[in-house]
């Protein structure tokens, strides 16, 4: 028929944003519809039950899941900068943990596909240039190291992990 077929997933009077799909059909997005904050919530394919999975305090954004460890990282405001957070959807307490502790903002979180490293856009005060940069970075899991990635006065931002290489715009 060659007409595009629309439905709307949430019904609520809320911004909702930045949605990513599970393989069992669910979602996961971000919504400021209960605490006027934006919070992560997970929508049931199923039920079209929606959940909140982070406390409801502060500002979340940017979710981002990885199928390998079935988890989530996201960015949330702590004290004036925005750090990763990372929560395990198996983990029937939904506990949320921060990753990431230092200086600088870490916006636009994305996962490796092994589940082990996250790329993010960091934006901080150059030390030898004493100006804002914005920088793609990576954080490993397992050692809690942060690593830039990228440098040179040009912003980078939006990184993606492909199968090559890790891409930014």
């Amino acid at each position: 028929l060659k007409k595009r077929v629309f439905f709307q997933l949430t019904n609520n009077k809320g911004n909702n944003v930045s949605p990513c799909y599970l393989p069992n059909h669910n979602l996961i997005f971000c919504s400021d519809f209960q605490t006027n904050y934006p919070q992560i919530y997970t929508r049931d394919a199923q039920t079209k039950k929606v959940t909140r999975l982070t406390n409801g305090r502060g500002y979340c954004a940017a979710p981002a899941y990885c199928a390998k460890n079935n988890a989530i990282v996201y960015t949330r405001y702590i004290k004036g900068t925005f750090q990763l957070f990372m929560l395990n959807l198996d983990d029937k307490e939904k506990c949320e943990r921060q990753i990431t502790f230092s200086v600088g903002d870490k916006l636009e979180p994305t996962w490796s596909e092994c589940g082990k490293y996250v790329a993010f856009t960091y934006n901080f005060i150059d030390s030898k240039t004493r100006k804002k940069a914005s920088q793609i970075a990576s954080f490993n899991l397992a050692s809690g190291n942060l690593r830039v990635l990228t440098s040179g006065k040009e912003h980078k931002s939006f990184p993606a992990w492909s199968v090559q290489s890790l891409y930014y715009a």
